[in-house]
């Protein structure tokens, strides 16, 4: 992979992040309802878009890399795993 579709990749899922983070803060801020709601749903569409950027420019790599840490969230030790720890 060239190393500017990664950095590009990542760049993209971070900034997703922060867009739908910023979200969550909007209930706080001094604006009307109304602005608060059309914010937050651009934000959203936004954060969507910018993932789903971020997604395809780093491709297969970064699927199989979040594939592999769901599957190992959900893994149950075994008995032996149990006792040696």
């Amino acid at each position: 992979m060239k190393p500017i579709k990664k950095y590009a990749g990542y760049f993209c899922l971070i900034v997703s992040s922060i867009q739908y983070a910023t979200i969550f803060c909007l209930p706080f801020i001094d604006i009307p309802t109304e602005k608060k709601v059309a914010i937050g749903g651009v934000l959203y569409g936004l954060s969507y878009i910018f993932m789903f950027a971020g997604i395809g420019l780093l491709g297969r790599e970064i699927i199989e890399r979040f594939k592999t840490r769901w599957k190992s969230f959900w893994k149950h030790k075994t008995d032996k795993e149990i006792e040696q720890n």
